[in-house]
């Protein structure tokens, strides 16, 4: 049989030690551990507005919030199925006019601009009559160059001339729908 070996344990030496106190969860203690939901609510409410650039809540009326969901949810029942086919539509035309490579120059996107100018009545002014229509010139660029380039994608297969405006958007209209046809489109509305 084995013989027991005595192992002495030393004593600790105590010192002015206090020790810390538990945590409590439940109240007191560190102002983070009380209040981490209303910190983590009110991180998120400052990210969604840092990358929106605007507040979840658009007005409050007699203490009752009105929230950017109820306006948004508003006006897609007043017209949104519209606007989102619009953007639908929209993104098949760019998609197919980068595809083919066409897209037209700055001078061309000028010259449409000056076209418009020209256009007006004496006194109007493009700048103001795009800020009464909630458009900005960037906006207006953005129009005309897809619009150029639809232009120009279907004259060329089409081979009509740019002048003949009536058969220009009757194919414009075949071409956008050969798109729509053809295109892998998921609604979730």
């Amino acid at each position: 049989m084995a013989a027991r070996r005595k192992v002495k344990v030393e004593e600790p030496v105590e010192e002015n030690i206090t020790p810390l106190p538990p945590l409590n969860l439940r109240g007191g203690g560190n102002f983070f551990v009380k209040y981490k939901w209303v910190l983590v609510i009110a991180v998120l409410v400052i990210g969604f507005w840092y990358k929106t650039k605007m507040w979840p809540v658009a007005a409050v009326v007699n203490y009752q919030p009105i929230t950017r969901y109820e306006i948004d949810k508003s006006l897609f029942e007043q017209g949104g199925k519209q606007v989102a086919e619009n953007l639908i539509t929209e993104a098949l035309v760019k998609q197919e006019l980068a595809k083919l490579g066409v897209a037209p120059t700055e001078a061309e996107i000028e010259a449409k601009i000056e076209e418009i100018k020209k256009g007006l009545q004496p006194g109007q002014e493009l700048d103001k009559l795009l800020e009464q229509s909630g458009m900005t010139m960037q906006q207006l660029r953005e129009r005309i160059k897809i619009q150029l380039g639809v232009e120009k994608a279907v004259t060329d297969k089409a081979q009509i001339a740019s002048d003949e405006a009536e058969k220009l958007q009757e194919e414009i209209g075949k071409w956008v729908e050969g798109l729509k046809t053809n295109a892998k489109v998921w609604r979730f509305f």
